[in-house]
């Protein structure tokens, strides 16, 4: 009899330790949900932040063997990474959160991936980065992901931008905005503005150009978006200088500085550097100017860009190749 009490006793005792067990799982899962969500929502304010969270969520992802959350918190590290100028090690967060989102059969998770890589590749290669963009495209149309097709929209509105071609650009950043009103992203919306005011600029039309930006710079700090704030200051400053309305181009560009130190984006940083030099410019400060320009040289951003392309295309290589190695 007693033997028969220890066996149910023992039996009753299994499953609950595996309940328990499951429980816990879920509970992680949920967590890294959390985690991944709260590094994504930090990028326009904090790219560090961005990949602490994302590092977390990796931790946890791993230690349950999660995999849709693993290649999130990759592609969030990736993000957080691409906002701090790291592209070469952006590269390689993106193509790991690749491989675990392929592993999982998750469409909207590579079409994401995908999306993200075309960002990347924006200011390197626009070729490159239209043809990441387009991929993203083809699974946001097929799985009418209206979240992916608004970022997307404004992509596509930012390549035609940097082909100048800033009419198509336009038409690109409303049907952006458009869907984000739809979906209620005011995030989106206040980017959306942005850029619809770097068009309007390149357009030479500086009353249009200044009322879109300065209205995403307001709604940008309603959400703490240090990022926008950052570069619409960036327009701001080039319109007014152009204006020579020079006590708001002083305003704008310290405001700009102020929130790039903020977000450490060490492109931005070059930017202001080059945008005051043109200001000093401007009002004949030629010494003021000299100086600003001989640091411009020295941080020539086009060689930059072009030793971090070869960087992300070499790293990309060689991912791929190891990745046929291990298959093989």
């Amino acid at each position: 009899m007693k033997v028969i009490a220890f066996l149910y006793f023992f039996f009753a005792l299994v499953p609950c330790s595996y309940s328990k067990i499951l429980i816990e799982s879920i509970h992680d899962s949920v967590e890294v949900i959390k985690l991944n969500k709260l590094g994504y929502d930090s990028r326009l304010t904090d790219g560090e932040r961005t990949i602490v969270y994302a590092e977390k969520a990796l931790l946890l992802a791993k230690k349950v063997n999660y995999l849709n959350g693993i290649a999130e918190a990759y592609r969030v590290k990736g993000i957080g990474l691409s906002y701090l100028e790291k592209s070469e090690n952006a590269i390689e967060s993106y193509l790991d959160a690749l491989q675990y989102f392929k592993l999982t059969k998750n469409s909207i998770g590579e079409a994401k991936v995908y999306n993200n890589i075309g960002n990347l590749y924006m200011d390197l290669d626009v070729d490159r980065s239209l043809e990441f963009f387009q991929k993203s495209l083809q699974i946001a149309e097929k799985l009418n992901i209206e979240i992916l097709l608004a970022g997307l929209y404004g992509n596509l509105g930012n390549i035609n931008q940097l082909k100048k071609r800033y009419n198509l650009a336009l038409t690109n950043y409303q049907k952006s905005v458009d869907l984000f009103i739809k979906i209620d992203n005011p995030i989106g919306i206040t980017q959306g503005l942005q850029n619809i005011g770097v068009a309007y600029f390149h357009l030479n039309q500086f009353d249009k150009a200044e009322k879109y930006l300065i209205r995403a710079v307001n709604e940008a700090k309603k959400n703490d978006l240090n990022n926008i704030i950052a570069r619409a200051n960036i327009t701001l400053t080039s319109l007014y200088t152009e204006k020579s309305d020079f006590k708001k181009a002083n305003s704008a560009i310290s405001e700009g500085i102020t929130y790039t130190k903020i977000i450490k984006d060490p492109k931005l940083e070059y930017d202001y550097l080059y945008l005051k030099y043109k200001l000093e410019h401007k009002q004949k400060n030629y010494q003021k100017a000299f100086d600003f320009l001989k640091q411009v040289y020295y941080l020539d951003s086009i060689t930059y860009a072009n030793n971090i392309s070869i960087k992300v295309n070499l790293i990309e290589k060689q991912y791929q190749q190891t990745q046929k190695q291990k298959a093989n």
